[in-house]
């Protein structure tokens, strides 16, 4: 099912987000207040066609590689609308993950290991 879970103000997440998407009315939802330290990594599964997973707001990797594994039975597993800062994204899992924030730096790079990535954003 679906829930919203919000940070208010700046916070340090020290471990992983799960996503577990197997049905429900709502969109299950990560909104940031402020910026979210995340010292973990992201994992999606998404086989619900009418709702994705989604992280909104601020996200700062701290320089380091966090890997955001999305899959599932839907064609979109994981919206990630939040601005991301500081380190790399690897995505792996066989499903699709989409970025749709045009202000996300990643001073690292991106790496493709499986699955999609769908650049909803204007670059620049």
């Amino acid at each position: 099912g679906g829930g919203t879970l919000t940070y208010v103000g700046a916070n340090t997440l020290n471990g992983s987000i799960t996503f577990n998407n197997f049905g429900g009315t709502a969109v299950p939802t990560i909104t940031t207040g402020g910026t979210l330290m995340l010292n973990g990594d992201i994992t999606s599964v998404n086989d619900n066609f009418g709702l994705t997973p989604t992280i909104a707001g601020t996200v700062d990797f701290g320089g380091g590689t966090r890997t955001v594994d999305a899959s599932g039975l839907s064609l979109n597993n994981l919206v990630i609308s939040a601005q991301i800062l500081n380190g790399t994204l690897t995505k792996t899992g066989a499903g699709a993950l989409s970025l749709t924030n045009a202000t996300s730096t990643f001073a690292g790079g991106v790496n493709l290991n499986v699955g999609s990535i769908i650049i909803g954003a204007n670059d620049t």
